[in-house]
């Protein structure tokens, strides 16, 4: 996660609009012609932890990879808690149940391999390291 982690420090650093952060973020990977940089971002929905503990099923893995990242998104882009309208409608919250699995739907078609084995489920992205980087350039 650190290529990650550095793209969004210097996203903010270079002031990239909010708008970009959010499109970037959330379906970089699937904008026309995406640049690295642009698939690169898409890493914050994979920002979750992996379980690969052996006899844990992988359908189970892969469900709680998606209700993950309908979680985070909907507190990091909405502003709201998902996780109570996971289970229920509660008469204090604005969001209902079925709201939660309408948006969780958008995730489920995530091609995620829920086995904890092989982490590196489509689209991956080669990111050399610093160092390499900086062989590059020079």
């Amino acid at each position: 996660m650190w290529p990650w982690r550095d793209w969004v420090v210097d996203a903010f650093n270079r002031n990239i609009p909010w708008d970009d952060l959010t499109i970037w973020q959330l379906a970089g990977d699937l904008l026309p012609n995406a640049t690295t940089e642009q698939r690169l971002a898409t890493g914050f929905l994979r920002n979750h932890p992996i379980n690969g503990e052996g006899g844990r099923i992988a359908e189970e893995n892969r469900v709680d990879y998606v209700m993950d990242m309908t979680e985070t998104t909907g507190t990091v882009w909405l502003a709201l808690t998902f996780n109570c309208c996971r289970c229920h409608d509660h008469k204090y919250d604005s969001l209902t149940q079925e709201e939660y699995y309408k948006l969780s739907a958008f995730f489920n078609q995530t091609p995620v391999n829920g086995s904890g084995r092989d982490p590196r489920t489509p689209p991956v992205l080669a990111v050399a390291s610093g160092a390499r980087k900086a062989e590059e350039v020079a």
